[in-house]
């Protein structure tokens, strides 16, 4: 830089130039720029948009903020700056600047060579992520609340005062640094674990490769937080042995922040725990967190909350906890600790900027969970829970509350971004970091999106994992002499020599992900298969010498959240073993094009991916019910399910931050489209601007060979008015209509009718309340609609043999629907009941069924089910033409016989319209590998008519995790 000239004005006014023999250089904002002249000319921003006026060709090129050019390059082409560069060649590298940063990616092709004064300098920037979590916490004073609430703020260290200095000197006024205008703006970050049980090492991530993440996390940012939800002391022999002992030094190594204790970290005795949290509060910085666990005296047995200072952002971590029903001597969810919850958690709020509620709610009383306590209680920002809680991986938000939770066994880490602007939480993210993205980072898209190839153990925690080992060995070695021989791993130890030297090879701990080259010890997937065989026995009208029988065999895989099964079946009322008499398989290509396609596609059982809530989740299966939207067009859209009728449904859901896509088809087999019957499909969109605001736009679309196309778009509405732990309550507004493409028709709007109920010849308008309680569930429904076809409907799919169909009076015009439902649901029983009527515009009268005047429109539904260990029953009737049931019912015509006769009716049908009544029984027992099946329902056969139908049948799961107890 000597021939460079610095061209700065005294008031720093937002701009620097730099003039080199070769060019000009300018700075605007905020930034630095760092020029290097060896045999070519260098300029790398870091930080800043820079204009280089090149002297010699007359050219300006811009450089972007984190790249650099090279100004010999005739193709002018900027390339990114690595971490590594920015953290080396920058006077004042600010570790979290924004959203904008160096990524790790990058791989320029500066050499850096590092004298002395250098490494003295990178190894003190080191040091506070060593000191924050070894030096004794600074401990402000004791705040006495109602129920002795121990307040502690933990001082976090500040960056390396080697850095600082240089700031000042060179821009000594501050307000010369940050414009007026300009808004700070970082990142946080909260990695959590939970429910380890015991595990050190193992198909999880383990401690020592934990370690490793983060140490790299750490080096990026010093405004981090490390957080356990418990179940960690307990678990395993190892950990068991010590009295959990070995788990407790591990979570001081790691630098554990807080934990908060579950049930199994009680198992040595409350006493033990208590010294336990003692001793972590004297000699490191770790707390033991639980605000809910009081004495017999009502006196707080832990600290209940901790407020973190993470360099200028205070986050109040409070602790709950939920022991064991047998500790004697305290409780853990009182009156007391209820009537106060608010007031503690607006306790922490008032000395905080983000409020942190972690603690495993399994096993608490009902009512009590991550859910209900965001429902119940304000001002809680984020909540990370146990693995029970079974939230997507991006967290699930109720109201303003985002929870999440990590897998057990360190199957996951979770880590919660949140990106702070002027102080204020802007945007929170939540992501695990998987064992496979850790075990083997080079097929983990996540892994390979910041250049990791191997994360090693580090050598620390894997030598102190390794001397436990050595030391239960030794401990097994006292107790039976004869298994001695079994304690042969403490070649653990020795193998992490050399990454140690490895590792201290590069002076910039960042650079370890892209550096390392070693082979990735490969961790094992999760996975699952085998197969299923299934016998059947079936027959119709009670008949049972005309039985039909026969096989269906289904393969499965799974891998991860993917899981699939195959199919081949049949049934045969002659020889079992004669193709010839196969009535009913999907083991045939003797069709047309469709009928192949149809063919292969029946080998598919069913397709999983991910759980519902996930980020993206499909499912496609023969029994699922859909939901789609507020439910008021596809109502539970239920797809056949019997050895005769095979349809396979698919629904798939991707969610993405406030917005939601989801998509459904109900037969992809083709059976209603070979059978010259529409095929129909759903796609909708969904944006949730606000917790208690969504908003959604959709379309169902039906097709068939004909080539008939109509589509039916909808707008749908919704408001949460109360959402509360024991109440919730929504409303919504739906609009749909139906436009016939092909052939093109004006279906929406009649401008030459003649009536007003002729203006609109499709639409269906409807709204209602959804109230839910813990275990009650109730629906208030009014619509209003004029349909001509038959699709567009309330309710149209809604899982009776009119499913689809025109039900109603073609001629009834605008009519109103009003309709209930009501659901109970505990942990054994559930009950469910539903009723909607048509009324006619003047309500003068019932709206009756287009097919059969006699019969009113109205549907009831009614479901009864008990489930208990390996034994589950359900029972129900859905039934068109209540009130003409009833009516005959009472009309006595035919004396006693006849009143019992109708009375069987009402539960399956008239004759000669049986097709009205839809009762079902279904029985299932399973234990281990094996199960039981006994099904009863009525089946359309043809026109209006239905039979009953009976299938018996047993299957034998063989399988990789068959035969664990269900």
């Amino acid at each position: 830089a000597g021939s460079a000239s610095f061209l700065t004005p005294e008031t720093y006014l937002g701009r620097v130039e730099v003039a080199t023999p070769a060019a000009r250089y300018t700075l605007k904002g905020y930034g630095e720029i760092f020029v290097s002249s060896d045999s070519s000319e260098l300029i790398f921003s870091l930080g800043g948009n820079v204009t280089a006026f090149n002297s010699i060709t007359r050219e300006t090129s811009i450089i972007k903020p984190f790249s650099y050019l090279n100004l010999a390059d005739p193709l002018k082409t900027t390339k990114e700056i690595s971490q590594t560069t920015y953290q080396t060649i920058s006077i004042n590298p600010r570790k979290t600047v924004s959203r904008l940063q160096p990524r790790v990616t990058a791989a320029d092709e500066l050499t850096v060579y590092f004298t002395s004064p250098f490494e003295e300098k990178v190894v003190t920037r080191e040091i506070p992520m060593v000191i924050e979590k070894v030096a004794p916490p600074k401990v402000a004073e004791v705040v006495e609340a109602p129920v002795e609430k121990i307040t502690f703020v933990v001082e976090a260290e500040k960056p390396a005062p080697v850095v600082a200095p240089v700031v000042v000197a060179k821009e000594e006024p501050a307000a010369v640094v940050v414009e007026e205008d300009e808004k700070v703006a970082y990142d946080v970050y909260i990695a959590h674990t939970g429910d380890a049980f015991g595990h050190l090492e193992g198909d999880g991530i383990g401690y020592a490769r934990l370690a490793t993440l983060l140490k790299w996390g750490r080096s990026i940012s010093d405004r981090n937080l490390l957080v356990d939800v418990g179940n960690s002391v307990s678990g395993t022999p190892l950990v068991e042995a010590f009295q959990g002992e070995s788990v407790g030094v591990l979570l001081d190594l790691l630098g554990y922040d807080a934990v908060a204790p579950a049930s199994a970290d009680y198992a040595y005795g409350l006493e033990r725990l208590k010294e336990a949290a003692e001793l972590a509060s004297q000699f490191s910085t770790l707390r033991v967190l639980a605000a809910n666990v009081l004495d017999a005296n009502d006196a707080l047995v832990f600290e209940p909350y901790g407020i973190f200072n993470l360099d200028g952002y205070r986050v109040g971590v409070i602790g709950l906890s939920v022991p064991p029903q047998n500790i004697f001597g305290i409780s853990a969810l009182s009156d007391l600790v209820l009537a106060n919850a608010q007031a503690l958690v607006d306790e922490v709020k008032e000395q905080s900027d983000f409020v942190l509620l972690i603690g495993n709610t399994q096993g608490a009383p009902a009512g009590i969970t991550a859910v209900d306590i965001a429902q119940e209680i304000r001002n809680i920002d984020l909540i990370i829970d146990g693995s029970a809680a079974q939230m997507p991986e991006s967290g699930r938000y109720v109201g303003s509350t985002l929870i999440v939770n990590s897998d057990e066994e360190l199957k996951s880490v979770g880590l919660v971004a949140i990106h702070v602007v002027d102080g204020q939480a802007e945007e929170i993210e939540a992501l695990r970091i998987k064992a496979s993205d850790v075990n083997s980072p080079r097929t983990s898209a996540l892994a390979s999106a910041f250049g990791i190839e191997v994360v090693p153990e580090d050598p620390v925690v894997a030598a102190y994992i390794g001397e436990q080992k050595g030391r239960y060995a030794a401990w097994l070695a006292s107790q039976a002499p004869v298994e001695v021989a079994v304690a042969v791993e403490p070649e653990t130890v020795v193998a992490v020599a050399p990454v140690e030297e490895e590792h201290d090879d590069s002076p910039l701990m960042i650079h370890e992900p892209a550096g390392i080259s070693s082979a990735p010890e490969l961790g094992k997937p999760v996975y699952d298969f085998g197969v299923a065989i299934t016998y059947n026995f079936t027959f119709d009208d009670y008949e049972i010498e005309n039985y039909k029988m026969g096989l269906s065999v289904n393969p499965y895989f799974g891998v991860n959240d993917f899981s699939m099964g195959l199919q081949g079946f049949f049934l045969t009322g002659g020889a079992f073993f004669s193709p010839a008499t196969w009535e009913v398989t999907n083991i045939r290509f003797d069709g047309g094009v469709l009928d192949t396609i149809s063919s292969a596609l029946k080998f598919i059982d069913y397709v999983k991916y991910g759980q519902e809530g996930d980020s993206f989740y499909l499912l496609a299966d023969d029994h699922t019910p859909i939901s789609f939207g507020n439910r008021t067009m596809v109502n539970n859209l239920g797809v056949a399910s019997s050895p005769y009728e095979e349809h396979l449904g698919l629904y798939f859901a991707a969610r993405h931050k406030k917005s939601l896509l989801e998509f459904f088809v109900d037969d992809l087999y083709l059976t209603r489209f070979i059978d010259e019957k529409d095929l129909v499909a759903g796609v909708r969109y969904a944006y949730r601007p606000t917790a208690a605001l969504s908003l959604g736009i959709s379309s169902l679309v039906t097709f068939n060979t004909s080539r008939d196309i109509t589509i039916y778009p909808g707008l749908d509405f919704g408001v949460k008015i109360v959402d509360q732990r024991k109440l919730q309550i929504d409303a919504f507004l739906d609009l749909h209509t139906a436009l016939a493409l092909n052939p093109f028709e004006n279906t929406v709007w009649d401008s030459d009718a003649a009536a007003f109920a002729d203006v609109l010849p499709n639409f269906v308008l409807a709204s209602g309340f959804d109230f839910d309680t813990n275990n009650w569930n109730f629906r208030l429904l009014l619509g209003a609609q004029n349909n001509s076809d038959g699709l567009l409907s309330l309710n149209a799919f809604n899982s009776t043999n009119f499913s689809g169909e025109r039900m109603l009076d073609q001629n009834a015009g605008i009519y109103f629907t009003f309709g209930g439902e009501v659901a109970y649901r505990n942990e054994h029983f559930h009950v469910a009941t539903s009723y909607h009527i048509p009324v006619a515009s003047k309500f003068d009268s019932i709206v009756r069924l287009d097919n059969n005047s006699a019969v009113t429109g109205d549907i009831f539904s009614l479901e009864a089910g008990y489930t208990h260990k390996n034994f589950e029953a359900v029972a129900g009737v859905r039934r068109v033409g209540l009130i003409s049931a009833v009516e005959e019912l009472f009309t006595f015509d035919n004396g006693i016989l006849g009143f019992f006769k109708d009375l069987g009716g009402l539960f399956i049908g008239t004759p000669g319209f049986t097709m009205a009544a839809q009762p079902y029984v279904s029985l299932r027992g399973n234990y281990s590998a094996f199960s039981l099946f006994a099904d009863l329902t009525l089946v359309n056969v043809t026109g209006t008519t239905s039979k009953p139908r009976i299938t018996f049948g047993a299957t034998v799961d063989l399988g990789k995790n068959s035969f664990k107890t269900k």
